[in-house]
C-alpha cells in the first residue's frame, strides 16, 4: 500500500493532511488536474477513471483520489459515490467510519491484529475482518469454541507464522479459511498473548495457579508444524505494554527484572539484558522506526535488534501523578519521526479510557487520536475518539487516502455519523475527512 505523496508535520505547519491544496503536487500533476477540471466540454466518465488509474499505477494514490473527488463537482454527488466505490473497492458508506470495532480492545487493553493487509478485532462471539484494499470481509464465527451454556469472554487475538491466532479459555486456535482450528490446550486459562514472530513463536500468559503467585509466561513455538511449550523461568511479563516483538524475539521490560533493564527474549526461550537506561524502564512500545523503550525520566531509546540507534525525550513530568502511578497499565505507541508518545488505558467505553499524547514539551489529554499501532509490515492503525480502529498513514498523520471520506461526496448520513461526537472537530481538523481547497483550481 503506497503512502500519500506528501509528508507534513502538523507540529510545524499550519496546513494539515486533510486539506488538499493543488500546490502540494508536482507541476505536471497540477497541470493534469487543472486540465481535467477546467476542460470544455467536460471529459466523459471513462476518461476520469482512466486518469485516476494512471496516477494509482505510479503509486500516486492521493492524486488519484483528488481526480475522483473532483468528479462529483462535474457529474454530481451520487454518480461520484458510485464510481468512487467501484474504483477503489471501498464503499463510500464505510469511509471515515473505521475499519474495526475497538470496544473489546479498550476494555482489556489489547491492540488489534494487522495481518496480510487485514485488520482483525474481536467483537462478542465473532472476529471482524477488514482489508485495507478490499473493505469489509466475512466475520469469523467463534461459537464452535463456546462451552454449553457459557458465553465467550476475553477472547485474545494475535498472529504468528502469517496465521491469525485466537485464545479462548485454555485453548489456542489458529484460523484458516474462516475456520477455528484448535492447536493446543494448556493446563491453565490463557489470559494474554504477545505479538507473534513470522518464524512461528508466541509468548502466552497463563492464569496463575494460586492467588499469591504471578501468572506464568511460556513460549509456544513451531505453531505452523508441531507446537510445543517452552517454560520460561524468571520471566514475569504481562504482555500489555511491556513486550514488543522484533525479528529475532521480543524486547521486554518490568516483569520483576532489574528496573533499569531491557530484556531480550530469544525465540528459543533464552534471554539476555541491556542497560541503556539510568532510570526505571516503564514501557516498551512499537514505533514506525522500530521498538522503543521509555524510562521514568522520559528518556526514550530507539532500538535495532539489541542496539540503541537513536534517542529522544518525552515530558512525562507533565503527566498527572495518578497517571504515572498506574502507567504500567497503559498501552504505548510512538510516532518517532514527530516525537510523539501515545498512552492509553482501559475502559468500558471510549470516553472512559484515559489517553495522553506526550511530546518533548507537554502532555495533552484525550486528544482525538487516542493510540497508534505501528506494524512491522508497514500497515498501521490508530484508535480514534469515535471508538473505532482506522487504517492510518504515519507519514501524513491521518486516515489512509482510500478510507478517508471526501467532502465532495459526503451526504447527510455521512456527516451525522462522523461529526456526532464530543470532540466537535471541524472538517478541516478531522483526520477521517478529506477536503480540497478550490481557490487554486
Amino acid at each position: 500500500m503506497q503512502t500519500q505523496a506528501f509528508s507534513l508535520s502538523f507540529l510545524k505547519d499550519t496546513t494539515t493532511p486533510m486539506l488538499i491544496r493543488l500546490d502540494q503536487f508536482s507541476r505536471q500533476t497540477q497541470m493534469t488536474i487543472r486540465q481535467f477540471f477546467n476542460m470544455r466540454p467536460v471529459p466523459q466518465l471513462p476518461s476520469w477513471l482512466a486518469c485516476a488509474e494512471q496516477f494509482k499505477a505510479k503509486g500516486q494514490r492521493l492524486e488519484a483520489a483528488v481526480i475522483m473527488d473532483l468528479l462529483a463537482l462535474k457529474y454530481g454527488r451520487e454518480t461520484a459515490r458510485k464510481q468512487l466505490s467501484r474504483a477503489t473497492g471501498i464503499s463510500v458508506e464505510h469511509r471515515g467510519r473505521g475499519a474495526g470495532f475497538a470496544a473489546h480492545g479498550i476494555e482489556h487493553g489489547y491492540p488489534p491484529v494487522c495481518l496480510m493487509g487485514s485488520l482483525y478485532s474481536a467483537v462478542s462471539e465473532r472476529i471482524t475482518c477488514c482489508n485495507i484494499l478490499d473493505g469489509w470481509k466475512n466475520t469469523i464465527d467463534l461459537t464452535p469454541a463456546r462451552k454449553t451454556g457459557l458465553r465467550l469472554a476475553h477472547v485474545r487475538l494475535s498472529s504468528a507464522a502469517y496465521t491469525l491466532l485466537a485464545a479462548i479459555g485454555e485453548t489456542l486456535y489458529k484460523i484458516e479459511n474462516n475456520e477455528l482450528l484448535p492447536i493446543m490446550t494448556l493446563n491453565q486459562k490463557i489470559i494474554g498473548l504477545s505479538e507473534g514472530l513470522d518464524s512461528g513463536e508466541l509468548l502466552v500468559l497463563k492464569e496463575a495457579v494460586a492467588p499469591i503467585l504471578a501468572p506464568d509466561c511460556v513460549l509456544v513455538r513451531n505453531l505452523d508444524r508441531h507446537p510445543e511449550v517452552v517454560e520460561l523461568p524468571n520471566i514475569e511479563q504481562r504482555l500489555n505494554g511491556d513486550c514488543v516483538a522484533y525479528d529475532a524475539g521480543w524486547m521486554t521490560c518490568c516483569g520483576g527484572m532489574q528496573n533499569t533493564e531491557v530484556r531480550f527474549i530469544h525465540r528459543d526461550g533464552s534471554w539476555e539484558t541491556r542497560f541503556a537506561h539510568d532510570k526505571r524502564v516503564l514501557r516498551v512500545a512499537r514505533s514506525e522506526c522500530g521498538p522503543v523503550s521509555l524510562d521514568a525520566s522520559g528518556q526514550a531509546f530507539l532500538w535495532q535488534n539489541k542496539n540503541v540507534i537513536d534517542d529522544c525525550h518525552f515530558a512525562l513530568d507533565k503527566l498527572p501523578a495518578e497517571v504515572m502511578e498506574h502507567i504500567t497499565d497503559f498501552q504505548a505507541g510512538v510516532d518517532w519521526k514527530r516525537g510523539l508518545l501515545y498512552l492509553s488505558g482501559k475502559g468500558t467505553h471510549i470516553q472512559e479510557v484515559p489517553a495522553w499524547r506526550v511530546c518533548a514539551e507537554n502532555a495533552v489529554s484525550n486528544a482525538f487520536v487516542r493510540q497508534i499501532y505501528p506494524s512491522p509490515s508497514g500497515l498501521c492503525t490508530a484508535l480514534l475518539g469515535d471508538g473505532h480502529y482506522h487504517f492510518w498513514n504515519m507519514d501524513a498523520n491521518s486516515v489512509v487516502v482510500d478510507w478517508q471520506l471526501p467532502e465532495t461526496v459526503a451526504n447527510g448520513d455521512d456527516w451525522r455519523a462522523l461529526l456526532d461526537n464530543r470532540f466537535h472537530l471541524s472538517v478541516e481538523d478531522d483526520p477521517r475527512i478529506r477536503k480540497i481547497i478550490m481557490d487554486n483550481l
